[in-house]
């Protein structure tokens, strides 16, 4: 009998001196627990998702949690609380627009903070509006002296010219100046994408029988994001002249130089009952010296 308690406790011994125990079942502490000494101490069960049922006093890492709030306690039978880093209700007041915290998006948004996107970009929305009121726009081409530019040759001419917006500009208005009218003539105008595939807005018939200042609404309104546009114009009579910006014939060659055009015209429109429909794209640009003419863009 001797012999087996002895043997017990040498078994029991070398056990407690290999380290490392795993425990199956049930324990409970009473005394003191020290872990200071510890090299790794993970006190919690850990998972992706909380477990369905707790008791009161349990806690659980949760590994899918936002990094910094992956702790939870269960406050409740069956009643998981995330920990975070404060209270709830006086944190959340304290919000300049009150409500949970504004999330970092790459999305422009009511309250959002700026956050780029996965190409490491913020999104064109981002950029701040050049015009929020009428008097401040967008002058195309620049030019410092303007010279006449004959856009109509014949009735219905459709002519496209590249522009480069370089901050984002809110668009309700277009404004152009008539050099050389022609009696019972009008004039219509369009705002097409980078690939002019797309007719952004178009203008209302406006009246080119005088001379002078012709400024016509845009529909629908529209904010233009940094980046390449086309404008476009057609007019229903021959001889009508606009003025343009100072650019000498070798610019618009420059501009044509690539295989895709960037001034000319395209397919010719039919006005009919004092108006014209605008195709759905604007087709393939056949490179032209005409002048582009000046065009002020604004709210």
């Amino acid at each position: 009998m001797k012999t087996r308690i002895l043997l017990a406790g040498a078994t029991l011994a070398a056990t407690l001196l290999q380290g490392q125990t795993t425990i199956n079942g049930g324990r409970t502490i009473q005394g003191s627990l020290d872990a200071s000494a510890a090299t790794l101490t993970k006190p919690a069960k850990s998972g992706a998702t909380l477990p369905a049922t707790c008791s009161a006093g349990e806690m659980f890492f949760r590994t899918t949690s936002l990094a910094g709030q992956n702790l939870h306690l269960c406050s409740t039978d069956n009643n998981w609380a995330q920990v975070s880093g404060g209270a709830g209700g006086p944190h959340a007041n304290s919000h300049q627009h009150g409500g949970a915290d504004e999330v970092a998006t790459a999305t422009p948004g009511a309250n959002a903070i700026v956050k780029a996107n996965g190409t490491g970009r913020l999104a064109s929305g981002w950029s701040p509006l050049l015009t929020s009121s009428v008097g401040f726009g967008f002058w195309s081409p620049f030019g410092s002296s303007g010279s006449a530019t004959t856009p109509f040759t014949v009735s219905g001419t459709h002519r496209v010219y590249q522009i480069v917006v370089s901050e984002a500009i809110t668009v309700g208005r277009l404004s152009v100046n008539v050099f050389a009218a022609s009696a019972g003539s009008t004039m219509k105008f369009a705002i097409w994408d980078q690939a002019c595939g797309t007719m952004l807005a178009q203008s209302a018939v406006a009246s080119s029988a005088t001379t002078g200042a012709k400024t016509v609404t845009l529909s629908p309104a529209l904010t233009l994001n940094p980046g390449v546009y086309h404008v476009s114009f057609t007019g229903s009579a021959t001889g009508v002249q606009l003025w343009a910006g100072a650019v000498h014939a070798s610019g618009l060659d420059i501009l044509n130089a690539g295989t895709v055009k960037r001034a000319g015209t395209v397919a010719a429109l039919t006005w009919v009952a004092g108006d014209v429909t605008f195709p759905a794209s604007c087709g393939t640009i056949t490179a032209s010296n005409t002048l582009p003419p000046a065009i002020y863009l604004e709210p």
